[in-house]
């Protein structure tokens, strides 16, 4: 009878062991799985973070690029589209009012790209895509000309737009050479800055002629002076 007992007592034992680690295996089963969600559920919040992120540095870079797209149609209306060389030749008043032919000793192609030595195609194999790609590297240094002479933030950005189409232009050194202009841009005085882009002015203030940005393409720096002088 004692051992009869005994056998019934292992048996509920066992039975309790096992019950006990079925338990225990389904809390390691929810355990996992609820883990499982957890990390599903973070990976999923960090993709949508990064996705998040990418998105708005994309709108920023956009932005950075787009807020200059006025400026480059503005160029590139001005210049006029070439796609052989050719050599730039323009009529310039002098100080009694005669005009002179004036003939450029380099050739200009694409936008207005002053042609440097040893960028002539051979045989004359110019694009479209090629002249676009020039006229991108060329805005970047005029636009990091700009900025040299006076920081983008500091002027209204139609006035900074109005320097950067100078630079290009005339390069940065020529811009440079219209220090009353630059002083007047500076201190936010556009209608001033704007007389100074198309006259000049001797010690007394009177006028004294056209400058030579005025002579050599008189509706482009009147318009960009109009411009400024409205802002």
């Amino acid at each position: 009878m004692d051992r009869l007992w005994q056998n019934v007592k292992d048996a509920t034992r066992s039975v309790t062991v096992v019950r006990t680690l079925k338990t225990l295996v389904a809390l390691i089963v929810i355990v996992l799985i609820t883990g499982a969600y957890g990390m599903s559920k973070a990976l999923q919040t960090n993709k949508i973070e990064l996705t998040k992120t990418r998105l708005i540095n994309q709108m920023d870079n956009n932005n950075a690029i787009n807020k200059y797209d006025y400026v480059k149609k503005k160029i590139k209306d001005d210049e006029d589209f070439k796609i052989l060389p050719y050599t730039l030749k323009y009529s310039e008043k002098d100080s009694k009012g005669n005009k002179k032919l004036i003939i450029e000793n380099f050739q200009t192609g694409g936008y207005g790209h002053k042609i440097k030595k040893g960028e002539t195609h051979a045989h004359f194999t110019y694009t479209r895509e090629y002249w676009e790609g020039i006229f991108e590297n060329d805005f970047e240094i005029a636009l990091k000309g700009a900025r040299k002479i006076i920081p983008e933030e500091n002027l209204d950005p139609k006035a900074f737009g109005i320097l950067v189409e100078m630079v290009y232009q005339m390069g940065e050194s020529n811009v440079k050479g219209f220090e009353k202009a630059i002083g007047h841009l500076k201190n936010k005085e556009y209608t001033l800055a704007s007389d100074q882009l198309l006259y000049n002015f001797d010690d007394n203030g009177d006028m004294k002629g056209w400058t030579n940005w005025h002579k050599q393409t008189p509706e482009r720096a009147t318009e960009a002076a109009e411009l400024l002088s409205s802002l």
